[in-house]
This record gives structure tokens, sequence and C-alpha cells, in this order.
């Protein structure tokens, strides 16, 4: 019985060899334990993520400049802790300022390299400023990081369509709706492959994308464009004017259809048909510069002098308002924070009819809250423009819809 016992025991236990390997790996685990608290500890209480953490706060209680300076502040103690100069990039951003924020991401991601998702980031922003070799070289890194990332493969893409890389730009947007269709991607293939002048191809990818997608108005418009490449037969004009018209059904807004159909008629020679185009185009945006020279020539065509004198000194005043929103943008750096010329600059462009006022119009109050003008500007284009939400926050003395540092 007691040899049974001694038997038993001697067979369970551990060979000394193995008891050493199984204390060395325990005592290897626990450094390792030790060492990732030590790290985590030094992470959470570094005087970056301090001021990180109360920037973070101040956002979180409406305080943005506050915010900011704690950033700020944070970069100044801790160099080498990258979320502040990302918080600070995302910051600047948001008020315009594309060239400080892109300098504040680019410092992110050269402490922070394997972040593909701030890799995009910075790749938008460094787009936005027109930096397009940094946004290129940002965008490749975040492909390379994420390969199936539906986002980082369509925003290469659309950059590259945007660079005239027209090759690499189908590429990546063809990776990414092999992920998953998504329109915007795929109508900037189309849009590369026309570009190339590979009308065929474009034509065979639009077919099977409009069964199953036949409200995408820009798809309409695309299909309208490669039938109005081909042979001018009636035919062939009857299939660009109900691609185009439908699209116009579609996004009544938008004046690319009836400038098509106007272009259609005109090339037929029927300047009376495409006066009417012209004319609905010119009921959406009075001040296109493509819609007045079109009216013109037709006019010309149709022998109506004084109709065509009469766009043609809306034309002169048209251009005149843009040379002077020209004129105020050149001399705008030097001021930035002139509340007035921000305020005419809006108004400009209200005129022009270009979707940049309600931009100028927030600036102005930014750059002057107790500007009682350009308050009232704000107030009055966003109610005229139903962005009521914003209309109320101009109501409140000394709002702010952005903050100018």
């Amino acid at each position: 019985m007691q040899s049974s016992i001694t038997e038993t025991t001697t067979k369970g236990s551990v060979p000394p060899g193995r008891r050493k390997a199984l204390a060395f790996t325990i005592i290897a685990a626990g450094l390792a334990a030790a060492v990732y608290l030590i790290w985590f500890s030094y992470q959470m209480y570094r005087p970056g993520m301090q001021y990180y953490q109360k920037g973070l706060v101040a956002m979180n209680n409406h305080q943005p400049v506050q915010a900011k300076n704690y950033w700020q502040e944070g970069v100044r103690k801790d160099p080498g802790f990258w979320m502040n100069y990302e918080k600070l990039g995302y910051f600047y951003s948001d008020l315009f300022h594309y060239q400080v924020a892109g300098r504040y991401l680019q410092k992110a991601c050269q402490l922070h390299p394997d972040d593909g998702e701030l890799q995009l980031e910075f790749a938008r922003i460094a787009d936005m400023a027109g930096r397009y070799d940094l946004a290129e070289s940002a965008a490749s890194r975040a492909v390379k990081l994420m390969p199936r990332s539906l986002q980082a493969l369509g925003d290469f893409g659309m950059l590259e369509a945007k660079l005239h890389h027209r090759m690499a730009a189908i590429k990546y947007l063809r990776r990414a709706c092999a992920i998953k269709i998504v329109p915007r991607y795929f109508i900037n293939i189309v849009s590369a492959e026309m570009d190339n002048g590979d009308m065929q191809q474009a034509e065979k990818d639009l077919g099977p994308y409009l069964k199953t997608h036949p409200n995408d108005y820009q798809a309409l418009l695309l299909m309208a464009t490669i039938y109005n490449q081909k042979t001018p037969t009636p035919q062939n004009m009857n299939k660009t004017l109900a691609y185009a018209m439908r699209a116009g059904q579609i996004n009544p807004s938008i004046i690319n259809p009836y400038l098509l159909a106007a272009q259609v008629w005109l090339n037929a020679w029927h300047p009376k048909h495409a006066l009417f185009y012209y004319n609905a185009a010119s009921k959406i945006s009075a001040n296109n510069e493509t819609v007045l020279n079109g009216q013109m020539k037709c006019y010309a065509m149709l022998n109506n002098m004084p109709a065509r004198n009469k766009v043609l000194k809306r034309y002169k005043q048209v251009l005149a308002w843009k040379n002077e929103a020209e004129h105020i943008n050149e001399h705008l750096p030097y001021s930035p924070h002139n509340s007035n010329a921000l305020l005419q600059l809006g108004h400009l462009h209200e005129l022009l009819q270009d979707g940049q006022a309600l931009k100028f119009y927030k600036l102005a109050v930014d750059a002057q809250p107790d500007n009682a003008a350009a308050r009232k500007q704000l107030i009055q284009y966003s109610l005229k423009h139903h962005l009521y939400a914003l209309a109320a926050q101009a109501k409140q003395p000394g709002s702010t819809p952005y903050v100018i540092p």
C-alpha cells in the first residue's frame, strides 16, 4: 500500500527542469505586468495626459479657447505626447486653418506613426491645405496600415482621382467597392474612366449600377453625358435628355441637368429650345456664369439683342462681384479678424450664390461678437435657409458659431 502511494506521488510530481521553466515563466509574466503597469501609470499621469484631459473637460463645458490653451500647454510641457497635437489639429481644422491644423497632425503622425485613422485624418487636412504630396503619402500609409478599410481605400482613391492619377484611382476605388458599393466611390470610378476616354467601360459599369440605384442623380447625369458624347442621332439625343431630366427631377436644386439639355439643343442649332433650359437653370442660380453665357449666346442666335444686352449687363455685375471678393480675400490674411471685411465677403458670396456665404457670416460674428450688423446678417441668412438651430444660437448675446484663436 505504501509503495503504491509513493509510486503515484512520484508519477504526479513535476520534473525539476519543468519546475524551473514554470517558475521562470511566472517571474517573466510578473515582470512584464509590472513594466506595463509602470508604463500605464506614467502615461496616465504624464504632463501631456493631464493637459489633454483638462482640454477635454473644457471642451465639454463649451470652452473651446480654454481647451485649446490646455492642449498647447500640454505640447509645451510634454512635446513627446501625441494626443495634444491631434486635438489641436482637429481644433484648427474646424476653424478652416488647414495649414496650422496640418502641422499639428503631421507631428502627431510622427509621434504615433502606426495609427491608420490618424494618418487618414492628416491626409484629409493636408488635402484641404493644398499639400497634396503630404496628403498622398499619408493616405497611402493609411491603406498599408488598414488594407481592408473601406474608408482608407476609398479616400485614397478619391485623392488619386483629384490628382488625375486615374489608373491608381480606379484601382483603389474598385478595391473599396469590392468591400461595399459606396455611391461616391463608384461615381468617381466612372468619372475616371470617362476622363481616360474609356466611355465603353464607363457605360458598361453604369448600366448594372443604375438598375440597383435608379435614383442616383449623379449616375444619371454621367449616363446622359455618355450619350451626349455619342453620334448625335435622334435616339442618342432623346436618351441624353431623358437621363438628364430624370436627374433634374430627383434633385431639382442642381443646374447641371438643364445645362446639359441646353447644350444638346444648342449643338443641334435649336437656340429657342436651348434658351428654355438655360432659363430653367437661371431660376436655380441666376448668377451662374455658364448660364449667363448660354443665355447671351441663345439671344444672339435669335437676333434678340436687347435681351442679350440685358443679360450682358448682369454678367458684368457678376464679374465685378467676383473681382471684389477676390480683392478682399487677397488682403484678408493681413487682417483675419476684420469683421466688416468678412461680412462683406459673406454678402458678395450670397449674391454670387456659390454656397460660401454662410462660412463668412459665421467668421464675421466670431471675429467681433458684438458686431450687431454681422450677427443680424447671420440670423437672417440662417432663417432664410431654414437653419433654425444656428439662428437661435446666433440670437444669444456674445455667442459664436466658431471661435477664432
